[in-house]
């Protein structure tokens, strides 16, 4: 794959300042920019509940999403398509159906985006993003407030003389918000951590910066039981500017003092690029962590990974697990599941039809995979920042920008999905085998599968074959029929379509054992 692809991929977080438009200072009412789409999926394994894109002529972009009060959603993104120039913030409101109620663009006459926001108890929203048209210096953080139909209510900048940017906001218990991003402006390297406390009328009440030497960014925050904050994002631990990336997690006090950081690599490497982009805290009382390594496992050929972590109330580090292949593949957001466990969106280049695809997987409570499902075709669709929620009935929304579909060069995305109808179950031992189990409510005939075996194994094994019919309720099983012989850790990988199931395993011989 392309360097410069994977450069521009992660560099779309921290550098994503760069529009082609410009606009004037109001929200903008816009024409419904709805089209419908049913074919991102190459298979019916998966229930497609609906999905839709949204955009014009030129690019558009969904960096977030949020559940409403009214069981709808609310995309969070940037267009060119419906701008006065440079790129605006852009919000379009669905009903619970994925209908659009309306769009609504804002900004300046220079570049300014949104990238995350929260609902107010009033039924407006809170935005929060970054703007060079209302700045004091070359770039700020930028919060906006509007009713509950987009319209403008006011609008507050933050920042210095250099580039400050808000990724993540959340709402405080004392009914404020906290702003989560980076700074260049107020450091002590060439960029810091960066916290705003504000009111709820958008006052800021403090505002601070952590980190070193190096580069450090913040793109995600919750508040603990204990009315603390803790945030994640990526730091350069190297303190001498050589941008070396951990992913980093902090907690401070409600007054934003410092209580404790940590960070995570393995091993360190320079211009090795790792970062934690969303965090939730656990039933146990813990956290968890969703990012990308590109310092683990078999991504120490400059790749990457998605990455999950999950420590105790402290930060100490319980377990993590690496999820990916040859290519560069990483999480965007995490989110706890009824049954105890996690399902994560993001991106990968390893599986499904197209150069990148957008990736939904669902994890057991120990961090396992129960499924993943690769979304789109030919083209580019990619998920960052904010982009999962769980719907009322359980099923899971999922955002992000295609290119393979839409009006224009790039659109907004959106996917109400179910789980699959497909169980997939792995068991080692001498040899292996995967069980597949008509969990839905129709037969499915001529099931293509797939078995992929990689990494340190001695002999690596590729094998395909066909199920003529699978009824419901029946299960059948694919065995290995020649003997596997390996040594060390690898990868053993089921997919029928774009729905898969990857195993970690020790092979030590002929024995297979899943770690």
């Amino acid at each position: 794959m392309n360097s410069k692809k994977i450069v521009a991929l992660m560099l779309m977080f921290t550098m994503i300042f760069t529009s082609v438009h410009a606009i004037g200072l109001k929200d903008t009412d816009i024409k419904k920019a709805t089209h419908t789409y049913e074919s991102f999926f190459p298979s019916n394994y998966t229930e497609i509940i609906w999905m839709k894109t949204f955009g014009g002529r030129w690019r558009d972009d969904c960096w977030s999403v949020i559940k409403t009060l009214d069981n709808g959603y609310l995309l969070i993104g940037e267009t060119t398509s419906f701008d006065k120039g440079g790129g605006d913030a852009w919000l379009v409101k669905l009903d619970a159906n994925g209908n659009e109620l309306w769009n609504k663009s804002y900004g300046g006459s220079e570049a300014d985006y949104a990238f995350d926001g929260v609902q107010t108890l009033d039924g407006g929203y809170v935005i929060v993003g970054g703007t060079k048209t209302f700045t004091k210096g070359d770039h700020d953080v930028w919060l906006f407030k509007t009713d509950e139909y987009g319209n403008e209510q006011w609008n507050r900048s933050f920042g210095g003389a250099m580039r400050d940017q808000g990724y993540a906001i959340i709402e405080s218990s004392d009914n404020g918000f906290v702003i989560c991003g980076g700074s260049g402006s107020f450091t002590e390297g060439p960029n810091d951590y960066s916290i705003i406390k504000i009111d709820e009328q958008g006052t800021m009440l403090w505002n601070l910066t952590y980190g070193d030497k190096g580069y450090d960014w913040g793109y995600d925050i919750i508040e603990t039981v204990e009315n603390t904050y803790v945030f994640t994002g990526g730091t350069d631990t190297s303190r001498d500017y050589s941008h070396i990336l951990d992913i980093g997690i902090v907690e401070v006090d409600s007054l934003g003092n410092l209580i404790w950081d940590e960070s995570f690599n393995n091993p360190p490497a320079k211009n090795r690029w790792d970062e934690g982009y969303s965090i939730i805290n656990t039933r146990d009382g813990g956290l968890l962590i969703a990012g990308i390594a590109h310092t683990y496992h078999w991504a120490e050929d400059g790749e990457g990974d998605g990455w999950i972590i999950k420590t105790d109330r402290q930060g100490h580090k319980m377990w993590d697990r690496s999820y990916g292949g040859d290519l560069c593949d990483g999480f965007s957001t995490v989110k706890r599941t009824e049954d105890g466990g996690y399902v994560v969106s993001g991106w990968t280049y390893s599986y499904g039809a197209g150069d990148a695809n957008i990736w939904l997987l669902k994890l057991d409570s120990d961090g396992f995979v129960d499924w993943d499902l690769t979304i789109g075709e030919e083209d580019y669709e990619w998920s960052m920042l904010h982009t999962l929620e769980i719907a009322q009935d359980d099923s899971y929304i999922v955002v992000g920008t295609t290119k393979s579909f839409g009006a224009g060069s790039s659109d907004m995305f959106i996917a109400k999905l179910g789980d699959p109808f497909i169980s997939i179950d792995f068991t080692g031992g001498l040899g292996f085998s995967f069980e597949l189990i008509n969990d839905g409510v129709e037969d499915f005939n001529n099931i293509s599968w797939n078995i992929d075996i990689s990494n340190s194994v001695l002999y690596g094994v590729s094998s395909q074959g066909m199920i003529s019919s699978l009824y419901v309720g029946e299960s059948f099983s694919v065995m290995n029929h020649n003997l596997i012989v390996g040594f060390g850790e690898g990868t053993i990988r089921f997919s029928i379509g774009n729905l898969g199931k990857t195993v970690h395993c020790l092979f030590i011989g002929p024995f297979v054992f899943k770690t």
